[in-house]
């Protein structure tokens, strides 16, 4: 049987579920109860390729940490303008690689609502 990722919403541990008295099971979160909405008629492997499938977030995107700060962020594949130059800037005022990261993802535009 295939091994389920986390849930995408809650983080919390996947499993399959029974979703009737005749049915296979389908993949899904123990614990917000997120389920995937593939046919219950296929089976396990198909479920957790439905389940373990993840859109990429989109660019601009903050994670943060327990304490509300933010631990990472989804940077374009190719730096705007505004990061490139948040970097020059960084390097030339003597910033280690670390400091010019930290401008450059702040620099990093926030996701369009569409």
């Amino acid at each position: 049987m295939s091994e389920l990722l986390p849930c995408p919403f809650c983080g919390g541990k996947a499993e399959f579920c029974k979703v009737g008295v005749n049915y296979p099971f389908k993949a899904g979160c123990a614990n917000c109860e997120a389920f995937t909405k593939g046919s219950a008629f296929e089976n396990n492997e198909y479920n957790a390729q439905c389940w373990n499938r993840r859109a990429a977030p989109p660019t601009g995107t903050r994670y943060r940490d327990e304490a509300g700060e933010v631990a990472a962020v989804v940077v374009p594949a190719e730096p705007t303008e505004r990061m490139v130059d948040a970097g020059e800037y960084a390097q030339e005022h003597g910033c280690y690689v670390s400091g010019i990261w930290a401008d450059m993802t702040a620099a990093t535009p926030e996701p369009s609502n569409p």
